[in-house]
């Protein structure tokens, strides 16, 4: 070998030392992102994964990482030519040759909910695409889904509480009233409604749940290390189950003899049979409309007049409903329990915040009357427990970015509940009415502070406390507008105080807005920024509350007349003027409000679950002048609030009918309206119900 071919070993040989040695300096930096990632292999990531999957990355070997690349490039190819379908076929195989990768997860989800649904052309296309896309996630009773394999993964439940809140719950996409009549009926048939009554009483409604779950799994009914158990239910948990609840045993038995197991199918069918029986006694439905088999049928309703009210019976629909909750939809029936108890917005009172924010009692938890039958209720569930699994995650930076952008999702959710939280559904007709929810205002204000100090000083430069305080001002400016057109005038002046307190002094105009009396205040800021449906109808159905309550409860025909003389005027002031700008959203029904008899209509039902003294309501009903408008409410909501108004007079044992008559009119108004069951419709957002009475 030649001197010159000797120096070029030699020198070659310098540099694969030199590589060799600066490779091992960014190995560790390189691991370190790999790690970050979720693409390391370690005995954990075998450790639950599904049969399916672990096959197929065996059968693949080393071929598996050639093909995630080719199929990577042939989905972003799919996804800019507008391919969708096509894409989430080849997402479909990525996730299952890469589950612990979880931008996969969160890109196939989004395009099932948002991509592929909107190029379909009937409701039930797009809702079954939408509900894909959440089953993805959430997983399902026989398929993982994303956050079961990927749990430290924020982003994943950043991105199921954002297609509650906003697929659903908002109205970008045109069928978003199909959306939420769908959820809500899934989960009435789930849960049935809430109690009517105060916090306490919804909280109430659903703690045999929670305590059937504690007793199946054999744990304390509260979160664990993730915030959350979960668990697919078996035969080992009903017996456990029965052995804490030897009475149980016996309606097991009976709904076996009925052909059917303690699960989905049974809770969905009792739901479907009373939901008939109810229809048919307000003349909806034809008597001979079955929904299962004729036989089937009796025997439900035997055992609903027999058995459903029976301490035994509650036992068992208590456990069915958390082994539903638990094996089909992925939920923890303690951290939803938790959730509604409020515990997780407890505070420390020597946070500096809370004499600042004027808090009372941070120590206290604030009970969240949450109907599961709402998306913003999900939305607040899966970001809740995205940021409790955060908080025990590492330190980086981009870490702490996606928990304040999950931090943010609890405040849009907590927001929604207290705009449009307390929802009116019938699930015979289909009718949808959300309404505003001032319990929840104290809630949104915990989770700021706590969202500001959790995140403000853990990033660099961070400008996401200021962002919260924006959000906090204008928040409290719409709950003193909120209250006082509901009546609460006391919550109203104490939160346009604090408004001034906290806020004056942050712009030269500021002292001037907030130094007018309260009056004043509210109805100059009502009309400069009452630019959305939600806003009109915040106000005039509060308008229409005070007429109602302050009005007719009180036999006070000129203040009733008065205050629904200004509602009727600020709704067509809304439809004709504000909703003219937007006209093609008007053309396509999102942007558009209930006609102003279906306002007042869904204003009365309200009132009447609402958790008001029960005399209040008797009051309101009376109407001892006979008011013809007060009438034709109470004429159209009658038949759908004879349970509710049953359950009342049980309560104080008096009799329905003696509490709640009949209005005046009833044979001819339902000879009006037909006896078959009305078409589904909207949210209280734009289509009237289909039982509406000419005004």
């Amino acid at each position: 070998m030649s001197r010159k071919d000797q120096l070029v070993v030699f020198l070659a040989s310098v540099v694969v030392v030199a590589a060799l040695g600066a490779g091992s300096l960014l190995l560790s930096r390189v691991n370190a992102q790999r790690e970050q990632l979720e693409l390391t292999v370690n005995p954990d990531v075998y450790r639950n994964m599904p049969p399916k999957i672990a096959i197929t990355q065996t059968a693949l070997g080393g071929f598996r990482v050639l093909a995630l690349d080719i199929m990577w490039q042939r989905l972003w190819a799919h996804q800019q030519a507008g391919r969708f379908e096509e894409a989430d076929q080849l997402s479909k195989w990525i996730t299952t040759l890469q589950p612990r990768y979880a931008e996969v997860w969160a890109n196939r989800a989004w395009n099932m909910s948002y991509n592929i649904s909107v190029s379909t052309h009937t409701p039930q296309e797009r809702w079954m695409w939408v509900q894909s896309g959440i089953e993805l996630l959430r997983g399902t009773d026989s398929e993982a889904g994303g956050i079961e394999l990927n749990p430290t993964a924020i982003k994943l439940y950043k991105e199921l509480a954002w297609i509650f809140l906003h697929k659903i719950g908002q109205f970008s996409d045109e069928m978003h009233k199909y959306y939420k009549q769908e959820l809500a009926l899934q989960w009435h048939e789930l849960l049935g409604a809430p109690p009517i009554g105060t916090a306490q009483d919804t909280l109430d409604g659903f703690a045999p749940i929670a305590e059937a779950h504690a007793l199946a799994a054999g744990a304390p009914a509260s979160g664990g290390e993730q915030g959350a158990m979960l668990m697919r239910y078996e035969a080992a948990h009903l017996q456990r189950y029965l052995k804490a609840r030897p009475d149980v045993a016996d309606q097991v038995r009976r709904i076996e003899e009925m052909g059917y197991d303690p699960d989905e199918a049974f809770l969905r069918d009792l739901g479907r049979v009373e939901r008939r029986r109810q229809a048919i006694r307000a003349g909806y439905l034809p008597g001979a409309q079955t929904i299962t088999t004729p036989r089937r049928q009796g025997l439900l309703l035997e055992w609903i007049d027999a058995h459903r009210d029976s301490e035994p019976g509650r036992h068992l629909l208590a456990f069915i409903r958390a082994k539903v909750l638990a094996t089909t939809y992925r939920m923890d029936p303690s951290f939803m329990m938790e959730l509604m108890r409020g515990e997780w917005l407890i505070m420390d009172a020597d946070n500096p915040l809370v004499d600042e924010f004027e808090l009372v009692n941070p120590e206290q938890p604030i009970p969240l009357p949450l109907d599961w039958r709402h998306p913003a209720a999900h939305g607040l569930y899966w970001s809740a427990l995205g940021v409790r699994t955060g908080q025990i995650r590492r330190d980086d930076n981009d870490h702490y970015i996606t928990m304040l952008n999950t931090d943010r999702q609890v405040l849009h959710a907590l927001q929604a509940l207290t705009h449009i939280g307390r929802i009116t559904f019938d699930p015979i007709t289909g009718h949808y009415a959300p309404m505003p929810d001032i319990r929840y205002i104290p809630a949104y204000e915990r989770a700021m502070i706590s969202s500001t100090g959790r995140i403000g000083g853990a990033l660099e430069q961070s400008t996401a406390p200021e962002t919260f305080r924006i959000g906090h001002e204008n928040f409290l400016t719409w709950s003193v507008q909120t209250a006082w057109f509901y009546g609460a005038r006391e919550q109203a002046q104490r939160w346009y105080t604090r408004l001034g307190r906290l806020y004056s002094t942050s712009q030269p105009d500021r002292m001037a807005r907030y130094s007018q009396p309260l009056d004043s205040f509210v109805m100059t800021d009502f009309k400069m920024d009452m630019h959305g449906m939600a806003d009109a109808r915040r106000v005039i159905v509060g308008l229409i509350r005070q007429a109602l309550v302050e009005g007719f409860a009180n036999d006070n025909a000129p203040a009733a007349s008065q205050r629904l003389a200004l509602a009727r005027r600020l709704h067509t002031w809304f439809q004709n003027e504000k909703i003219g700008e937007r006209h093609f959203m008007l053309e396509e029904g999102r942007m558009s409000l209930h006609s102003f008899a279906d306002l007042a209509a869904g204003a009365l039902q309200e009132l009447m679950i609402a958790p008001l003294p029960l005399a209040l309501k008797v009051r309101i009903w009376e109407n001892p002048g006979a008011d013809p408008q007060l009438e034709a409410l109470k004429r159209r909501i009658y038949d759908t609030l004879r349970p509710a108004f049953a359950q009342m007079g049980e309560q104080i044992g008096q009799p329905a009918a003696v509490l709640f008559p009949e209005p005046t009119g009833m044979a001819e108004y339902r000879k009006s309206v037909g006896k078959k069951s009305p078409p589904k419709v909207d949210s209280g957002n734009s289509a009237p119900p289909a039982r509406v009475e000419s005004e």
